[in-house]
């Protein structure tokens, strides 16, 4: 269970802690956030996050996963 300040890895290097995290009921998995630097060239296939002395595989989202044009707001 991730709670917050875990780091999280770019080839063993440490690029960013994250911040909250919660299982997500509308896309039925679970999400957080995080604050990553920025001048690192991010992809899937290399970030990792530790939890508990455990390194996880990370699926990085760079855009929102609800709604990303605001559609539904402005009906």
């Amino acid at each position: 269970m991730l709670l917050y300040d875990e780091p999280i890895y770019l080839k063993n290097k440490i690029v960013g802690y994250s911040t909250s995290s919660n299982y997500s009921f509308n896309f039925k998995k679970n999400i957080f956030l995080a604050y990553v630097h920025n001048d690192f060239d991010i992809n899937n296939e290399s970030l990792e996050i530790n939890v508990e002395e455990k390194k996880y595989k990370l699926l990085y989202e760079p855009n929102c996963l609800h709604d990303p044009q605001n559609k539904l707001m402005k009906k």
